[in-house]
């Protein structure tokens, strides 16, 4: 249909490897963000949120691994409560109240507490785990019963659970932070960048700058489209498009197959 060739079916080889098959971005920001200069983490605002943790020393490990919800369970909840695809800018939930008891029974959650490398997706942080944290709290009404108050509080509490679990994993992982570029559709969600920053500082991380990855040349919402075509650009050349510390795959793989346009 393209009419062109096609690089794609990236994760099988490293699922073949014994890997997870995710995630894959971690090798594409190591090759834009690394620094001789500081340690760097890349985070990645999607659906789900993922990091990619890069040393200053480059003998050490780069890690990757998703670190918990993006903006899928805020993304569900103002589709259920308001009818909209999602909290621009953060103005809904920046008008909440954050509901402390329901965060911290969120952020109790064991996938939080796991080793890395890990990864999640939709399975697991889904409408379904959002309705048994709600119900486990006492909240027992649909989202269309509860005063909007309420409404607004858990917008709140799902945005501040996205910064809290982000930072907490950045600082178990990478303690010396120094700086921290943020991508993807929560890079353009001024409150939640906000809460980074209060956590990052609540969290002792006063000196890691904090900013969009803008700043290096690359929209925060081209970022995952250009580790792709990377990804796609490595094959071309021969080269490992996996890092086995993120993956958990036995070995670096040179990723996707060729399907050509004749």
């Amino acid at each position: 249909l393209s009419g062109i060739d096609i690089i794609a079916d990236f994760r099988s080889r490293d699922v073949a490897a014994g890997g997870e098959g995710a995630p894959l971005v971690p090798a594409f920001h190591a090759a834009c963000f690394r620094s001789a200069e500081c340690s760097t983490a890349v985070l990645n605002i999607g659906g789900i949120a993922n990091f990619t943790l890069i040393p200053q020393d480059f003998a050490a490990d780069v890690l990757g691994f998703d670190c918990g919800p993006g903006n899928m369970l805020l993304d569900h909840w103002m589709q259920t409560a308001q009818g909209l695809p999602y909290d621009a800018d953060g103005s809904y939930a920046r008008s909440g109240s954050i509901d402390q008891a329901l965060l911290a029974q969120m952020l109790a959650d064991p996938y939080f507490a796991r080793p890395i490398p890990k990864s999640t997706g939709r399975e697991y942080f889904s409408p379904s785990w959002l309705d048994e944290k709600l119900h486990a709290s006492g909240e027992f009404r649909r989202a269309a019963d509860m005063p909007d108050e309420r409404r607004r509080s858990i917008a709140a509490v799902l945005t501040e659970l996205t910064a809290r679990s982000a930072v907490d994993a950045l600082i178990r992982w990478l303690p010396d932070v120094q700086r921290l570029y943020l991508c993807g559709g929560g890079a353009l969600n001024s409150f939640l960048c906000e809460r980074i920053r209060i956590a990052l500082d609540a969290a002792g991380a006063h000196t890691a700058a904090l900013c969009s990855t803008a700043a290096c040349g690359i929209d925060p919402m081209a970022v995952e489209g250009a580790a792709f075509a990377w990804l796609a650009h490595q094959w071309f050349l021969r080269q490992p498009g996996n890092l086995p510390a993120a993956t958990h795959a036995a070995g670096p793989r040179r990723l996707g197959c060729l399907y050509p346009a004749s």
